[in-house]
């Protein structure tokens, strides 16, 4: 039974995750350009405006993107959950343009106060006028998910991938217009998604604006503000506090994140699917065997992932970037084992969600945030870009830990604690030897650092934290998942 419910969770992984993989494919696959026609100072400054939009875009979210959800569920009639969706979305759009037309005569003080010039005041602007189409573009992407039209999920996703590559590729090489290029193409590609996702979303839209479903809205959506952005300041503040000590280091720390998103895109899948999965699996005898058996095995799997990524990120920025940008293989071990401690938190959280006590979700994040910001203050200025990665580590291991403390005392669950504690021990060391070794490219290096990646499932054996059962189960779980994929 709990195989079988392993397979439900890592079949919707793989669904959701495809869609996250074109999403972020961008970011990703724009990399090689990006990096040899910007120095690390310009992708610095591209980087810190897209924390800037992503900052307003969780203020001017109001909540909504979770309250939409719960409404949406809630009522029975059709009419009702086209009501809930159509007035979230059309006050979202017309409140976000609203703020950002305000901001945007203010785009040369905004220029200063983040860059200490006004020369950045196109990107600028168009930063802020990105931010009720992205607002747009998300909450009706959400409508499709909510009807499980995956089809047309999909299809917008690909669309916008398809439209930022073009776009980006044409304003930056043959015409040449620079970070202003970056931001056009950006634009553009949100604008006209958009657009189309709201035509495929159609069922979910009418031109009615319910005021009474609005305040609903509200009340559940306004008092998640916080821990959005405590959960934004977790994550992203540091670029906030690099700038200020270097845009070139800001620039190379970036680089380092974009490259360890690559195993954050397998999170953001799980993050995705292990709600809806572990609430469905509640009321089962076998729930918390379950929950249990998924933080071992997810721990033991997205850990050697990390290592992987950790141990060969020399050789990837050498082949997809210029030789500027190479001190960014510094930061992505700490950065991947952030990630890992990152994904645990949702795992965990299960506990608080079934016992609803959810308010434990905002004071701990919260409090993993103000201590971020502290370590930050403390580490950036001797330690740079590497001091920022191991202030982000410890602030995910921070919020992780209370949310397991407090979920264990109102819904205990028979975590394997001692496994996973000893597989953190272990990939904390490899980390820290990865960083250690010579970071040249070099044959004798490459061949040393296999042999270390390799020591580690052995150790996981031999220290029989790792059952030759267990790697047999998730074996013909996914051989089961890819199965019924084809099947569909």
């Amino acid at each position: 039974m709990i195989g079988a419910r392993l397979l439900q969770l890592s079949r919707d992984s793989l669904v959701y995750g495809f869609g996250s993989v074109l999403s972020s494919f961008v970011g990703i696959a724009l990399v090689p350009i990006l990096t040899r026609l910007f120095t690390p100072s310009e992708y610095g400054v591209i980087d810190l405006l897209v924390t800037v939009s992503s900052l307003a875009i969780a203020f001017l979210s109001f909540g909504f993107d979770s309250a939409a959800a719960i409404l949406f569920f809630e009522v029975e009639r059709e009419e009702e959950k086209v009501r809930v969706l159509s007035t979230a979305i059309w006050f979202i759009f017309v409140a976000s343009s609203i703020v950002v037309l305000v901001l945007l005569p203010l785009s040369g003080l905004w220029s200063k106060l983040l860059f200490q010039k006004e020369s950045y005041i196109g990107p600028v602007q168009l930063a802020l006028a990105i931010i009720p189409f992205n607002l747009l573009l998300g909450f009706a992407l959400n409508g499709l998910r909510f009807r499980f039209a995956r089809t047309r999920y999909l299809l917008s996703v690909l669309i916008q991938v398809i439209l930022t590559i073009a776009l980006t590729v044409i304003l930056l090489i043959p015409v040449q217009a620079g970070i202003l290029g970056y931001f056009i193409a950006w634009f553009v590609s949100v604008a006209v998604t958009g657009a189309i996702t709201l035509a495929l979303a159609q069922r979910n839209l009418s031109t009615r604006f319910s005021g009474v479903v609005l305040r609903k809205l509200l009340v559940v959506g306004l008092p998640l503000i916080p821990a959005a952005i405590a959960g934004w300041s977790l994550s992203l503040i540091d670029r906030f506090f690099i700038s200020r000590y270097s845009l070139h280091e800001l620039g190379l720390y970036s680089l380092g994140v974009k490259l360890s998103s690559v195993l954050g895109l397998g999170i953001a899948a799980l993050q995705l699917a292990w709600g809806p999965f572990a609430l469905s699996l509640a009321k089962e005898p076998e729930a918390k065997q379950t929950y249990a058996k998924v933080l071992s095995l997810y721990t033991f799997v997205a850990g050697f992932l990390a290592l992987l990524l950790t141990a060969y990120a020399p050789e990837i920025i050498k082949i997809t970037s210029s030789g500027e940008f190479f001190g960014s293989a510094r930061v992505v071990g700490w950065i991947c084992l952030g990630l890992l401690a990152y994904g645990s938190y949702y795992i965990v959280s299960i506990g608080v969600a079934i016992s609803k006590k959810t308010s434990h979700l905002a004071w701990t994040t919260a409090a993993a945030a103000i201590l971020n910001i502290v370590l930050n203050f403390i580490l950036i200025p001797p330690y740079g870009m590497v001091g920022a990665a191991i202030a982000t580590l410890l602030s995910y291991v921070a919020s992780a830990w209370l949310l397991y403390k407090v979920s264990q005392k109102y819904y205990p669950i028979p975590f394997e604690s001692k496994k996973v504690a000893l597989t953190w021990i272990l990939l904390a060391t490899f980390t820290l030897v990865f960083f250690l070794l010579p970071q040249e490219v070099q044959p004798k290096t490459f061949l040393l650092k296999t042999a270390t990646v390799a020591l580690f499932p052995l150790m996981l054996f031999s220290l029989r934290i790792v059952e030759t059962g267990e790697l047999t189960a998730v074996r013909n779980l996914f051989r089961s998942v890819l199965q019924r994929l084809k099947r569909q």
